[in-house]
């Protein structure tokens, strides 16, 4: 499980499943994830790096995508 923070810094728990070059956030509480009831990240041409200006949480990364999206994500 990794927490997932958004546009508005409202962090999330989600389950991430990663193949090939693109990365799922699934919510922790489905089994079976239903169609729409996750997120899609393409990884292909991203960057990720240590988010070391974020002193909210500790082990905070960033995710850049080529489309220009930026995602923090937050693990123990």
């Amino acid at each position: 499980v990794i927490t997932v923070g958004s546009g508005k810094r409202s962090w999330k728990k989600h389950h991430v499943v990663m193949r090939d070059m693109v990365m799922y956030l699934l919510k922790p509480s489905e089994d079976v994830p239903k169609e729409g009831s996750f997120k899609v990240i393409l990884l292909h041409h991203s960057l990720a790096q240590v988010a070391r200006l974020y002193k909210k949480k500790p082990f905070v990364f960033s995710l850049k995508t080529a489309d220009w999206s930026e995602y923090l994500f937050s693990t123990s």
